[in-house]
């Protein structure tokens, strides 16, 4: 017959057990974040878990970015829901971007966090320049966000975020032509330390068609 004590002790190592597990879990855990979540800063200025957040957001990541294979960002946000790309010509013409029927203006765009909005461009980000050599991940955040980031995020943000160094030192590089005289060719050198690390990226793209 099992004695009263010993389950009376069994219980309170179990109960000390548990507890000790809760205060051993992660800090971030409490914030809604957990290994393994898609975080976004984009949407409400601090991580927060994909799950979390009640905006129409997309992501395009390095490996959507890799075999897309389009030379410019715009083509990229062309597949974006509810994202409309307009461009007066061909490829390095005046490119504007409007998200949800809004104006371009209304566009908010952030290259790794910094506003790019030209002033002398009534406020809109003129894409027709912007390759997609070097970019990581694309978040687009569709809907007003101009209570975190101003009148400029009526319609949305588009957050642009390039490759960072690692350590070590690494080079690539690429050479493309085909036809209409299209011709393409890219760069990319980074490297760094475990404290500081960096990288460069440069790239052509010409057509005659």
């Amino acid at each position: 017959m099992p004695d009263n004590r010993t389950n009376r002790q069994r219980t309170t190592l179990l109960v000390a057990a548990a507890l000790a597990g809760l205060a051993a879990a992660p800090a971030f855990a409490a914030d809604g974040v957990l290994p393994g979540d898609t975080v976004f800063v984009t949407a409400s200025m601090t991580p927060a878990a994909a799950y979390t957040i009640g905006n129409a957001i997309s992501v395009l990541d390095e490996d959507y970015i890799e075999r897309r294979q389009n030379p410019v960002v715009s083509d990229l946000l062309r597949g974006v829901p509810s994202v409309a790309v307009s461009r007066s010509g061909g490829p390095g013409q005046l490119t504007q971007i409007r998200m949800r029927g809004a104006e371009g203006n209304h566009t908010l765009v952030l290259i790794d966090g910094v506003e790019a909005n030209e002033l002398n461009f009534n406020g809109e980000f003129d894409y027709a320049g912007l390759m997609a050599v070097g970019v990581e991940r694309i978040e687009v955040l569709r809907g007003a966000q101009s209570a975190l980031h101003g009148s400029d995020a009526l319609g949305g943000v588009i957050n642009i975020i390039t490759k960072g160094g690692h350590p070590g030192f690494r080079v690539e590089g690429s050479a493309e032509g085909g036809s209409f005289a299209e011709r393409q060719v890219t760069a990319l050198v980074s490297g760094g330390t475990e404290r500081v690390n960096g990288a460069f990226s440069a790239g052509y793209f010409g057509t005659g068609g």
